[in-house]
């Protein structure tokens, strides 16, 4: 019964998540700005059932030279750059040196939130990234390959979002991984043993090996490489 609870509260997050993930794909190509939707955002509509697998960021991947816009987008839709606070119920901005210092030493912007306060879920969480790895600066050739042969992805019957196309998204997988376990504050949080990244891994393979060439794989992941 508490597995069962748990689905259902998952699926009914999931749904509404989705609806963000529509929402701010649409504004993204409204303003012409090349994405790709990332993780969660792609794998809970794709080879996991609805309600199987719960996503807490939205993450995005984009060029370096676009992150400023998609800033402009997301603020438009509501979103602030900061952090929830479960105590008082409101969003605590960043100040303009933590802004800079995530562009500068990460390979991603500080998180955007926004409240929405609804039974499963209080915030909704985005994360853009424009590194495939832990370096603002270090896979830029990288981000372009991934972005230039992205792919449509169905999320429901009547709306598609950009991801990557599969070996790509198997290798960021991997690298997610990676950096999850080279990186020691995350390490020390023991965020690698997180059982979902062996999960995402082991799935994608059971799903899609059969029609992907492992040989294409590293060939991609060669073309990649800075």
């Amino acid at each position: 019964f508490a597995i069962y609870m748990i689905h259902q509260s998952q699926s009914t997050r999931t749904e509404f998540q989705k609806e963000y993930v529509k929402s701010i794909s649409s504004a993204l190509c409204k303003a012409n700005i090349e994405h790709v939707f990332l993780k969660g955002a792609v794998l809970s509509s794709t080879i996991y059932p609805v309600g199987t697998r719960a996503f807490n960021d939205v993450d995005i991947l984009v060029s370096k030279k676009s992150i400023q816009k998609v800033k402009k987008v997301l603020y438009e839709l509501g979103f602030l750059q900061g952090k929830y606070d479960y105590k008082k119920g409101v969003v605590d901005e960043f100040d303009q040196d933590t802004l800079t210092q995530s562009i500068n030493t990460r390979g991603e912007m500080a998180p955007f939130v926004k409240m929405v306060d609804e039974k499963t879920i209080k915030t909704i969480d985005v994360d853009v990234n424009f590194s495939l790895n832990w370096k603002p600066d270090g896979s830029g050739k990288a981000v372009n390959h991934f972005l230039s042969e992205r792919i449509l992805t169905p999320v429901d019957d009547n709306f598609s979002i950009y991801s990557p196309k599969e070996e790509h998204l198997f290798i960021h997988l991997c690298s997610h991984f990676y950096k999850d376990s080279a990186l020691i504050d995350l390490v020390k949080k023991r965020k690698v043993l997180d059982l979902y990244k062996f999960v995402d891994i082991y799935t994608f393979i059971q799903m899609y090996f059969e029609d992907i060439n492992p040989e294409k794989i590293f060939d991609e992941d060669r073309k990649s490489v800075v």
